[in-house]
């Protein structure tokens, strides 16, 4: 017996605040049946390798991570992550709020 299902998030990305050159992850798992497709956004734009961020995996969670290795005021924004499989698609919106650097004398 295979129940197929659309995509739920388990656990879904928080809000977070960054500070400018720090790094960020964002962890959000999945549950679906067949196997969803994840998409990663920023202010409707979907992300790639090009814009500086990673996408990494756990194999023994299957935890989705987003890393951005570097945080610059460019990460600022609302983003979204998209599950999608054949039975249905789901998302999630959450926000990066970048701080510039904190000097202490």
């Amino acid at each position: 017996l295979i129940f197929i299902g659309a995509p739920k998030f388990l656990t879904q990305p928080k809000d977070t605040i960054a500070i400018q050159d720090q790094p960020a992850k964002f962890e959000c798992l999945v549950d679906a049946q067949p196997k969803a497709k994840l998409s990663w956004l920023i202010n409707g734009k979907e992300l790639t390798a090009k814009d500086g961020v990673k996408f990494e995996t756990d194999a023994k969670t299957s935890a989705n991570y987003l890393v951005i290795p570097k945080v610059t005021s460019a990460n600022f924004g609302t983003y979204t992550i998209k599950a999608s499989n054949t039975v249905g698609e789901v998302e999630c919106n959450f926000s990066l709020d970048v701080l510039g650097k904190i000097f202490i004398y």
